[in-house]
């Protein structure tokens, strides 16, 4: 930058800061608004006045009639056997073997007697024709005395007699 240059920048910022200062002499950058010692006299607005309400016209309303569901229409019916009565009572009719499941068999066959089918088999043909779980468990305690009877296959073999001999 030569010295021609130099001397313009410095005379624009000369007339920049004269016109910045220019601003400013005249007027203050903020003005302090001091508040009167004196308070202004508070008026209340005036209330309205109420309106008068119309009164509701009155109707008259009459109870709809019940409709009837299809639980009305179902009630004066002869209830029949439920569903579970109807499989309860199949289920009591069908020899034990049938009635044991493949899964409970392995796990009867394999935990209480020892994994022999025919032990198994023998005191099913055995049990079978029993009427009561007094018999039941008068037999088992009679022929298997080391069962644990807390066990779950215990529990779960001596359920399936119970809703055998019902």
């Amino acid at each position: 930058m030569d010295q021609k240059e130099y001397s313009e920048i410095k005379a624009l910022l000369a007339q920049l800061n004269e016109r910045i200062d220019a601003l400013y002499q005249d007027k203050p950058a903020f003005e302090l608004i001091v508040p009167d010692e004196t308070e202004p006299e508070f008026i209340p607005e005036p209330e309205p006045e109420p309106e008068a309400k119309p009164e509701p016209e009155r109707v008259h309303v009459t109870k709809p009639k019940p409709v009837p569901t299809i639980g009305d229409l179902f009630t004066n019916m002869n209830p029949g056997p439920t569903v579970a009565e109807v499989l309860a009572r199949s289920n009591s009719r069908n020899p034990l073997k049938e009635r044991i499941s493949f899964n409970d068999k392995y796990l009867f066959t394999k935990v209480l007697f020892n994994q022999d089918a025919g032990l198994f088999n023998n005191t099913i043909d055995i049990l079978e024709p029993m009427t009561s779980m007094r018999e039941v468990e008068s037999y088992l305690g009679t022929h298997f005395p080391n069962w644990d009877v807390t066990s779950p296959a215990v529990h779960r073999f001596l359920c399936q007699l119970e809703d055998h001999v019902r």
